[in-house]
């Protein structure tokens, strides 16, 4: 894949949800990501141009693939001005509020 598009246009290409290789596939299980990969021509490449998203890449080509794992464990909480837990804020009522994610590990 070559995004010629410049970071100034858009910073952030979707290839989402797409087959790359066996190679690509090994070198994208190595070690943390995003990276720089033989396939995908983008600001690893040439800094002028957008990242390229390869995310949830699949496993195998169509029709057999399925996307590596997107899911995270862990507990999400409501809580008020102060960072106390809230169960449940009255019906139409404006709010702001964190969320906080405890992944389990």
């Amino acid at each position: 894949m070559v995004n010629n598009v410049a970071a100034s246009a858009v910073t952030e290409q979707d290839a989402k949800f797409n087959y790359w290789g066996t190679y690509n596939n090994s070198q994208i299980a190595l070690g943390a990501n995003p990276k720089n990969l033989f396939k995908i021509y983008d600001e690893y490449d040439n800094s002028s141009l957008g990242f390229v998203n390869y995310g949830g890449y699949l496993n195998a080509a169509y029709p057999n693939g399925v996307p590596s794992s997107q899911s995270v464990t862990g507990e999400v909480s409501l809580v008020d001005r102060l960072g106390d837990e809230v169960l449940s804020y009255e019906t139409g009522i404006v709010c702001m509020y964190w969320l906080l994610m405890r992944t389990a590990m």
